[in-house]
């Protein structure tokens, strides 16, 4: 409450804060409009230009550019004498000429156009930002706009400026969905343009000068749109109908690079909804589309349970041609596909090895509390279809889901129930994945019960040093080594270890006498096996005894 014989229209605490925000936001456009970089040097460079539409001639016009050496700004002063232009034409050809010499530029031109009643100042101001970035191919957000006495001036930013960027806040609007968004590449170009439509007194009331001050450090990529070009969302929407996502991102990235395949998703899923809904509630949405497909789908007409919500439909054309055909079906489920929580159930018929949808259902239980309520409403789906559409199958396959399990076992109890393989094993490898360590391999132990095992034989898989097979943890038999993951002896504090090398071939010495005996080299095909000694055979080379010189000729 305001205190008595307050004469603000707030309280002391609001008014304050309000006064120090003012405060804060005083000194800060201050601070920008008093930043001076000094060291800056300027060039003049002169342009031939062609006037056009009526102009004087050809004549040079003469820019301020700053030195490429030189990444300072200037400081930010419009008392300097413009560029006089003749139109807005001249001048956008002059300032994308000017952006092709220098890496860091400062313009400062205008242009005289006479009064038009259907345009104001700031609109003016507007349609010249959006001419200077077709022309340079760089765009510029707002900073401010100020209203004038004689029309309007507003400051911008480089969209790309590094040192502008705007912090990223979530969207306030409600039930947005937050994504990521395709971001744009910032650059250090420290960037600043004012832009006004005024009125000058000595050139009369019917007319407006447009004047641009622009001041840019560093070449970068030209800005790129990040929203959906109209003639890709025009090419979206002509083959909607018939195309999917993934084949409509590829047609339109052939001819619209920058484009995103998120973007494209995005649109044709927006685009589609008119295909389908009808509703902002999606179980009356449902039940709309498919009173207008009466040909093709049949709606159920289900039992309310409390607290659940189940809207199910069959496949008129195929479940009637297929009445008593079906040997086989399968059931399943997707889980976590809308904001609504509900639940896709379908039934496939399996029929000369095809399979056909037969009957769909959707169904979400959030708000029952009663026991089996998934099981029931499942359960009560099955029985239309058991009894008045004939679905009387001899298999069922199913995952592990325990409510698709419950529901085939009491719509048909005489059904082979089967589980979809892949979450068998899947179900396995998880129950067993605790228990795949196993206890420490004792070479001895094994042999001792099975011979044929070979002793370079080491088992796959971890080990667990804490479980020993058949003793109590840990006690260790007598006479067995205790084994550690690495199907080693644990180390002893008590023992000593000792590397014993590997056991090598003991050489036969010559007997002495033998040396003073002539010798004689042989080939190997001359030694004779059982009567030339072994120990006589060195290599290539035959020590002879005089009883064994007859061998020899």
């Amino acid at each position: 409450m305001l205190p008595p014989g307050s004469t603000y229209k707030t309280c002391d605490k609001c008014h304050n804060s309000s006064k120090l925000r003012k405060q804060r936001k005083r000194k800060r456009e201050k601070e920008e409009e008093e930043e001076e970089e000094e060291g800056v040097s300027h060039r003049q460079v002169s342009l031939h230009v062609t006037a056009e539409n009526g102009g004087p001639g050809e004549r040079n016009i003469t820019y301020i550019v700053i030195d490429d050496d030189h990444e300072k700004s200037s400081e930010e002063d419009e008392s300097n004498a413009p560029v006089i232009f003749q139109d807005s034409e001249a001048m956008m050809k002059s300032l994308k000429n000017v952006f092709k010499m220098a890496k860091h530029v400062f313009f400062h031109g205008n242009y005289t156009i006479p009064v038009d009643p259907l345009v104001t100042d700031k609109e003016r101001v507007q349609m010249t930002a959006h001419d200077l970035w077709k022309a340079t191919g760089y765009r510029f957000r707002v900073k401010e706009n100020k209203a004038l006495a004689t029309g309007h001036k507003t400051r911008y930013w480089c969209c790309q400026d590094q040192d502008r960027k705007q912090k990223s806040r979530p969207s306030q609007r409600e039930g947005a969905k937050h994504r990521d968004a395709l971001g744009m590449h910032r650059y250090e170009c420290k960037s600043k343009l004012n832009i006004s439509c005024r009125r000058i007194v000595s050139y009369g009331n019917d007319t407006r000068t447009v004047t641009i001050w622009l001041e840019h450090h560093k070449w970068h990529t030209p800005y790129y749109d990040v929203s959906l070009p109209p003639n890709a969302a025009a090419m979206i929407r002509k083959d909607l109908e018939w195309t999917s996502p993934s084949e409509m991102a590829k047609k339109v990235l052939g001819i619209f690079p920058a484009v995103s395949r998120q973007q494209v998703h995005k649109a044709w899923t927006t685009m589609s909804e008119t295909l389908w809904k009808r509703d902002a509630e999606q179980l009356s949405s449902v039940k709309l589309f498919l009173s207008e497909c009466k040909d093709d789908a049949n709606l159920l007409d289900i039992p309310n349970l409390e607290g659940v919500e189940q809207v199910a439909w069959v496949m008129r054309k195929i479940i009637g041609r297929l009445r008593g055909k079906v040997v086989e079906i399968g059931l399943d489920a997707t889980y976590n596909t809308n904001s609504k929580h509900l639940e896709l159930y379908t039934i496939l018929g399996e029929y000369d090895n095809t399979s056909f949808p037969l009957s769909y259902c959707l169904l979400s239980t959030a708000t029952s509390v009663e026991e089996g309520k998934r099981i029931k409403a499942l359960e009560a789906w099955g029985m239309i279809l058991r009894d008045k559409y004939g679905l009387i199958p001899r298999f069922v396959h199913t995952d592990k889901d325990m409510g698709e399990i419950g529901m085939s076992r009491r719509v048909w109890p005489s059904a082979k129930h089967q589980l979809c393989w892949w979450h068998e094993k899947e179900a396995v490898r998880k129950r067993l994945k605790g228990n795949l360590p196993t206890s420490p391999y004792n070479l001895s132990r094994v042999q001792s019960e099975y011979r044929f095992i070979e002793s370079g034989f080491k088992p796959h898989g971890r080990s667990d040093a804490t479980d020993v097979e058949g003793t109590v943890p840990g006690e260790v038999q007598q006479g067995e080594p205790r084994m550690n993951g690495t199907n080693t002896p644990e180390d002893n504090p008590n023992s000593i270890k000792l590397r014993i090398p590997m056991s090598q071939a003991i050489k036969t010495p010559v007997p002495t006498e033998l040396f003073t005996l002539p010798h004689l080299f042989l080939p190997d095909s001359y030694w004779i096996p059982g009567i030339l000694p072994d120990w006589t055979r060195t290599g290539t080379h035959f020590m002879l005894a005089d009883h064994h010189t007859n061998f020899v000729s």
